[in-house]
């Protein structure tokens, strides 16, 4: 009987290292890959996570640059979390209903990009920090020139088994998205 617990424990206790990510390197980084996807609320899940969401905006905003709001809406229902969802829709839904020839969006700067224009849509230089098991905010920098960055900050929120993106903040113009949408609602 010992023996077969001896066994059973050896067996459980190499279950969650067969499971657990290689170290390794984060694609553009200096962090150093060593969390299991078993703990959702580490800074390298999420690290990963904000990595895998920009690589999709990079190659949906390439794929077809004349039009980015409906790049911007496809990615939202991808990425971003319903709270966040559902007050982009009432800020649309206030347009249709004031009849707003051009609306909230309509002459801003786009959020994912954060700006008209855009170029290298990858994060570099990405700190999280965690808030508790559900929310964390992430800050990174993208699109650098020799003349100028973007530092962008994202409120992440976890749901539905997945961090979302819950609320982007331009910290070079200090537009808090979020926060915008609602003062127009009011």
């Amino acid at each position: 009987m010992k023996k077969l617990n001896l066994a059973v424990l050896s067996l459980l206790m190499a279950v969650p290292l067969a499971y657990a990510e290689p170290a390794g390197q984060l694609p553009g980084s200096n962090q150093t890959v060593t969390a299991s996807q078993e703990d959702p609320a580490s800074e390298a899940v999420i690290m990963q996570r904000i990595q895998a969401i920009y690589t999709d905006a990079r190659r949906n905003y390439s794929s077809n640059p004349s039009a980015p709001y409906k790049q911007a809406v496809d990615l939202d229902r991808l990425y971003c979390s319903a709270g966040w969802n559902k007050t982009v829709q009432q800020v649309l839904d206030k347009d249709a209903r004031d009849n707003e020839e051009y609306g909230f969006f309509y002459d801003a700067p786009d959020y994912w990009p954060m700006g008209q224009d855009w170029g290298d849509l990858t994060p570099q230089n990405i700190q999280v920090s965690l808030k508790d098991k559900t929310h964390a905010v992430v800050v990174f920098e993208m699109d650098k020139t020799p003349d100028s960055v973007k530092r962008v900050q994202l409120d992440m929120v976890y749901e539905e088994g997945n961090w979302c993106i819950d609320n982007f903040i331009d910290r070079n113009a200090g537009l808090d998205w979020k926060q915008s949408m609602r003062e127009y609602l009011k």
